[in-house]
């Protein structure tokens, strides 16, 4: 059970560290290849479809790696944690303290993503153990 929360918080921290790396990345690479100076532009920018597009592969690819590295060395119950991270995550972008940095709220590659990994995760926990 100690397995199981010691991977949760480290998925979440890792899940939420990276939605707030793969924001700053975005911004700073939408402000730097359209050169823009002013805020209200980048404000619009930051919102717009190519913003989308661009944060759909990080999210899937962050929620990947967070639901692998929360479920990978878990004792059991698998699903639940990585079903906690989704949630989790998909809360703090929706009514938590991230709401003001998200881009576009990605739901569709954040659950993919945290099934994905936690999949991974059990088969990868699997051969750890019977290599054991």
């Amino acid at each position: 059970m100690k397995s199981n929360f010691k991977g949760l918080a480290l998925g979440l921290i890792i899940a939420l560290g990276l939605g707030v790396l793969g924001y700053l990345c975005t911004v700073f690479y939408l402000s730097v290849s359209m050169n823009i100076q002013d805020s209200k532009e980048l404000v619009e920018i930051i919102r717009s479809k190519q913003a989308m597009y661009w944060s759909l592969p990080f999210s899937l690819l962050s929620l990947l790696f967070a639901t692998w590295v929360a479920t990978r060395k878990s004792s059991g119950q698998h699903y639940i944690t990585g079903l906690a991270v989704i949630l989790i995550t998909a809360a703090a972008i929706t009514i938590g303290p991230l709401k003001i940095i998200t881009i576009h709220m990605n739901y569709i590659p954040i659950v993919l993503g945290g099934l994905l990994g936690t999949y991974i995760g059990k088969k990868y926990n699997k051969v750890l153990q019977k290599d054991v």
